[in-house]
């Protein structure tokens, strides 16, 4: 059911803010060059955030995008997005990485 899945998104964020607050410095003092960084935790860490993010990726798009594009057939993913807040409002620039086209 639709709730269970939502329910389990719901999770799946929290558990992707948890797993980036710990891999996101490790990421960042790599891409500086720093070499204070454990490889096998950095490994570890991004697997488990990989992994994590595909399966709430496959979920929101075998489950939730298609009832919602079936409900709300004439609103394009941008304007569902700007309308749940996830974006800035029309005409106002917004960083390409990150945001549906």
């Amino acid at each position: 059911p639709a709730s269970a899945a939502i329910q389990r998104l719901r999770q799946d964020h929290r558990w992707l803010e948890r797993n980036w607050r710990e891999l996101g410095p490790m990421v960042d003092a790599v891409a500086n060059g720093l070499h204070w960084v454990d490889l096998d935790a950095l490994q570890e860490a991004s697997e488990v955030f990989t992994s994590l993010s595909l399966d709430h990726i496959a979920l929101e798009e075998g489950c939730i995008y298609p009832q919602v594009r079936t409900r709300l057939p004439d609103r394009s993913t941008r304007d569902l997005f700007r309308d749940m807040g996830l974006l800035p409002p029309a005409g106002v620039a917004i960083p390409v990485e990150g945001f549906p086209g």
